[in-house]
């Protein structure tokens, strides 16, 4: 036991460090072999396109959009037992979950509740990076997790030379929307559902044009 918790603490210790661009120096002896940095990264970055082409929110990007996004993210490292996002922190990014397993926690009555599982594939975090809200949960890895964030920075350079990618986002948040408030599977005549549509299009154009200072 003692041996375990000494590395889950070396290794926290470490993922933290490279997070902040701080290398252990190596004694001259010692032989470090490594991937190339920038294969690795480009490695990530191909398989979180290949998640995010599956993923609802970045279905209406084309593959030239996608191809501007997703090099501009950053490949993060976390390990076991770090929080990868904390409940009420503010936030202005997403995750695309490349590599591991976590756990996602809601605080209730003052004590956090497991409320689901994500596993490599899952993405986490999309409101907080188009709206600016506060997380609405903590994420813990419970394995060495390796995630692509994707920053309001990043997002932003692509809607300015995307401006069409504006409207497509704004229609998907739309539709989310009418989803969660059931007027989509309430089965509302169709100029109802159109009526609502567009008015929450035009509130989500007006609110990320705002947020990203289009």
């Amino acid at each position: 036991m003692y041996s375990l918790v000494c590395d889950a603490i070396r290794t926290n210790m470490w993922y933290s460090l490279r997070r902040h661009g701080i290398r252990i120096p190596y004694p001259t002896r010692t032989v470090q072999l490594e991937r190339p940095e920038r294969d690795k990264q480009l490695e990530v970055q191909t398989a979180a396109r290949i998640i995010l082409r599956q993923q609802p929110l970045f279905r209406c990007l084309s593959d030239e959009q996608l191809d501007a996004l997703l090099p501009r993210g950053q490949v993060v490292h976390f390990g076991r037992d770090e929080k990868l996002i904390k409940q009420g922190d503010d936030g202005d990014s997403m995750f695309v979950l490349v590599d591991g397993q976590a756990t996602v926690l809601v605080e209730r009555n003052g004590a956090p509740m497991p409320v689901a599982f994500l596993r490599s594939g899952d993405c986490f975090g999309e409101m907080s990076l188009l709206t600016g809200e506060r997380r609405t949960a903590t994420v813990i890895a419970q394995t060495d997790c390796e995630v692509v964030e994707i920053g309001k920075a990043v997002l932003a350079k692509s809607l300015k030379e995307h401006p069409a990618l504006l409207a497509q986002l704004s229609e998907m948040l739309a539709r989310r929307q009418l989803e969660t408030e059931g007027v989509l599977a309430a089965e509302q005549k169709g100029s109802v559902a159109e009526a609502q549509q567009t008015k929450y299009t035009a509130s989500f154009v007006d609110k990320l044009r705002t947020f990203f200072e289009l």
